[in-house]
């Protein structure tokens, strides 16, 4: 007890009167950490006890020579009891597996590793000292990224969006269409160009990585390579970047660039609300603030604005709420630059230079929105409102999480946060430039201050922040602004600190940065903890891709005036969605539905039944529904008890599920219960003969007591496509054979916007837009094939070349440059802008 009281009392003198002690502790800490994030969960009251266990047990110093040896033996009693203590714990009173204890086996080894000479094996050549860096940057990459080491869906249904969209596009790219403009397979039938055209860089990239890898992914495993990928890349332009600011400090710039990249506001970007188009910036980002930096410090030369130019570009090529933002503050941080350098005079080539690059780089992503809407007069900004009030609620609603360690999954909101190593780089930052005057550390920091400031919930005082910035700026960055300010929150903090460390030795900088990594991807293990427990099975990377169940959700209609009448956010059969209207009323005349029932054959009917001695939280169909390989169906619903129906039905098979909530899960046409809703769906199967189980979930159980009741006779009709008026015969393009009584419209699933131009047995034809807001093609009377395809703008299509040639000089300028520094000797910190 006594040592525990010296402890506890003179912290200090302890530890320099204990080391072997002090280093046994720290190596515990290690252990349990180690094992936290490799192993096992380790309980906090296992922790605790193994900790207080070796705090009351003296180390003890047998007779042997000081060495290694001599201090297992010493420590050997105490970790012997903390091992006992700690396996009684578990076992008898937490009721817990014991796989943390694998703790006692790493301690020894990581007490060895603290206490041997490392010096000893001190690297003196460059090369070899840089390749151990860069390996340690690549294994810490992968590492933080290890969530995504599978070919399977990993997330939420807006990483089934991204990847619906991918094989889109791998779909169109595999049927020799280039550029993408819209969508057109089954998995976008409806015309989608959002993000196509507002955010392409995940499409690019993702079409570009289908290429390399000789087409041989699916859509699910492409999109997670792409985003271990683009992490890693992010590592290489960090690293790269705070390298060529610290020559002389090279380990301090890969453990900031493992700090970026292990932020929990930067991981979460992927791993917590699978924000995939804003993880396509993260690789531009510490450029920008590269250049930013640099640009103190040789007054914004040429090839430091271009870079600064060409990086805030591309950030718009991937997320227009990350670019805004970047772009806002690399401006200021440019304004004042030149305010600080007024009277040394105006660089007005490089400013020129730097103007031209954004321009080239930004000019599609920035023009294909404001020049180009998909209809004339349309304005972006009427799609997303944010404000103040909303976007305060949030960030109440993350607080005090914020603060604290992350949850065991990382999937809270309170887990987008910039973590404790960062803010404790931060502070050892500013508190090293409290008396210094460097313009280059104290404008990144100052940029961390103010964006750490907007996401602090003061009460009133951020409402009436956010209520200053104009609505265009809140409108862009959403609801949720922690998703897109603790990215380049977190850039700054690291670039202001490497500014500040390249200036001063910043010993403790260095101390805490190393901390701070073992903190930050102990914590990181949490993501991919979160990503192992949420996973989905196997076959998911197949069958959420089959076009039975494939959803085309809202996020596909953005940028469009408003939602079809027919839209539904669970899955529709575009096949099914195409109908004829007359040609003077634009009122419905012929619909495939209509003639699915009409000409279809009953096959099976149930009732779906509530049955309490059954089970008091759903309703379900006695017998599964039987689908056979290849046929079609439509699924009709004859709802007997309407005003017991506020729920979720289900619809599962092998291969199978869809989700419908009720009494309305759309539009007005859309599958529901009374008005226009539509009463039937269409089902069928591409994985053999499958029976689906049928279920109702209510949104609150039937009350106890209830008596069992019919709440809808489910009838299974079989139908023939090839009866069907609009037989969709290919999607890229769209091409159909067309039956139609008289002169008619021709809807398709496809939404209307300027570039359609349509034949009708190879003749041109009349295209215009339905009160649905949907393409209509004008078809004569009798049979017709219809071909219906998308051409872009020309203005379009210029912005598009002028983009792709202005990033492709720029790439091959940027490569010519560092060729150059290698031939001229010049060491590899020199290389870069100067």
């Amino acid at each position: 007890m006594s040592l525990l009281r010296d402890l506890v009392r003179r912290p200090s003198s302890w530890i320099g009167a204990h080391r072997r002690e002090s280093v046994d502790l720290g190596a515990l800490a290690l252990a349990l950490a180690l094992t936290q994030g490799l192993i096992a969960e380790v309980p906090l009251a296992a922790a605790a006890c193994a900790a207080a266990v070796t705090v009351l047990v003296r180390f003890r110093t047998p007779d042997l020579s000081p060495g290694p040896w001599a201090d297992f033996v010493g420590a050997l009693p105490r970790r012997l009891c903390a091992l006992v203590a700690t396996g009684g714990l578990l076992a008898f009173v937490l009721n817990r597996p014991l796989g943390c204890l694998w703790f006692a086996a790493l301690w020894p080894v990581l007490a060895w590793a603290l206490v041997f000479d490392w010096g000893r094996l001190r690297i003196r050549s460059p090369a070899a000292n840089e390749a151990l860096r860069i390996g340690f940057l690549g294994v810490s990459a992968l590492w933080l990224l290890r969530g995504f080491a599978n070919p399977n869906l990993n997330g939420t249904p807006d990483a089934q969006w991204y990847g619906t969209m991918l094989a889109d596009l791998v779909a169109q790219e595999r049927a020799g269409v280039f550029p993408v403009w819209i969508g057109q397979s089954v998995y976008q039938f409806n015309g989608s160009i959002y993000p196509l055209r507002v955010a392409p860089a995940f499409h690019h990239l993702g079409g570009l990585l289908d290429l390399l890898t000789l087409r041989s992914l699916g859509a699910f495993a492409l999109q997670n390579l792409l985003l271990v990928l683009v992490g890693m890349a992010a590592m290489g332009t960090a690293y790269a970047s705070l390298r060529s600011l610290l020559p002389k400090r090279q380990w301090l710039a890969a453990g900031l660039a493992a700090l970026f990249l292990s932020c929990p506001g930067v991981l979460g970007i992927a791993y917590n609300t699978d924000l995939y188009m804003s993880w396509t910036t993260l690789p531009a980002v510490p450029l920008v603030w590269y250049a930013t930096v640099k640009s103190f410090r040789d007054r914004g030369a040429a090839p430091t604005l271009t870079l600064l130019g060409a990086a805030l570009g591309f950030t718009w090529w991937g997320h227009t709420p990350i670019a805004l933002w970047s772009t806002l503050i690399a401006g200021a941080a440019q304004v004042a630059r030149l305010t600080l350098e007024r009277g040394q005079g105006l660089r007005l080539r490089a400013l020129a230079w730097g103007a031209a690059a954004f321009s080239v780089v930004a000019a599609y992503p920035v023009g294909s929105v404001l020049l180009f809407p998909t209809e004339p007069g349309l304005h972006s900004d009427s799609f997303q409102r944010a404000t103040a009030g909303t976007i305060t609620y949030f960030l109440s609603q993350a607080y005090p999480s914020t603060f604290l360690p992350l949850s065991l999954n990382a999937r809270s909101l309170g887990d987008f946060q910039a973590g404790y190593a960062l803010w404790a780089v931060f502070l050892v930052s500013v508190a090293g430039l409290w008396r210094l005057r460097l313009a280059d550390a104290l404008v990144p920091l100052a940029a961390s201050a103010v964006l750490g400031f907007l996401l602090l919930p003061i009460p009133h005082v951020s409402l009436a922040v956010w209520g200053l910035i104009p609505d265009f700026v809140r409108d862009t960055t959403g609801n949720w602004v922690m998703n897109r300010l603790y990215l380049p929150l977190a850039a700054s903090i690291v670039f202001g600190a490497a500014a500040y460390a390249s200036a001063r030795r910043a010993r403790l900088l260095g101390v805490v940065v190393a901390a701070g990594c073992a903190w930050s991807f102990f914590q990181a293990s949490h993501f991919a903890e979160g990503s192992r427990r949420l996973a989905h099975s196997p076959d998911s990377a197949v069958d959420l891709l089959r076009p039975e169940n494939v959803q085309i959700t809202r996020f596909a209609y953005l940028v469009f005036p408003a939602l079809p009448g027919s839209f539904t956010h669970g899955v529709a059969d575009p096949q099914i969605e195409n109908r004829l209207l007359g040609r003077s009323d634009l009122r419905a005349v012929v619909s495939n539905t209509d003639a699915a029932f009409s000409q279809g054959q009953q096959v099976q009917s149930e009732d779906l039944r509530y049955d309490p001695a059954v089970a008091l939280d759903r309703a379900r169909a006695p017998q599964d529904l039987h689908l056979a390989d290849g046929q079609r169906y439509l699924l009709a619903f004859d709802f007997v008890r309407p005003d017991l129906l506020d729920g979720v039905l289900q619809l599962k098979g092998p291969h199978f599920l869809r989700e419908y909530l009720l009494p309305e899960y759309g539009e007005a046409r859309s599958f529901g219960i009374g008005g226009q809703h539509a009463r039937a769906l269409s089902v069928w199967s591409t994985s053999g003969d499958q029976s689906l189980q049928l279920q109702y979930f209510p949104t609150h159980p039937f009350p106890a007591g209830s008596p069992a009741a019919v709440l809808a006779r489910v009838r299974l009709i079989r139908y023939e496509p090839a009866a069907l008026p609009v037989q969709v015969e290919g999607w890229i393009p769209y091409h159909a054979r067309v039956t139609s009584p008289a002169d008619a419209w021709l809807e398709t699933p496809r939404m209307y916007q300027v570039g359609y131009h349509a034949e009708v047995d190879g003749r041109p034809a009349e295209v215009r837009k339905s009160p649905d807001g949907l393409v209509c093609v004008a078809v004569p009377r009798g049979t017709s094939q219809v071909t219906l395809a998308y051409t872009a703008p020309l203005g379009l299509a210029a912005l598009y070349a002028v983009s792709l040639l202005g990033m492709a000089a720029l790439l091959a300028l940027g490569v010519r440059r560092i060729i150059l520094h290698l031939l001229a000797g010049a060491p590899p910190a020199a290389i870069g802008p100067d």
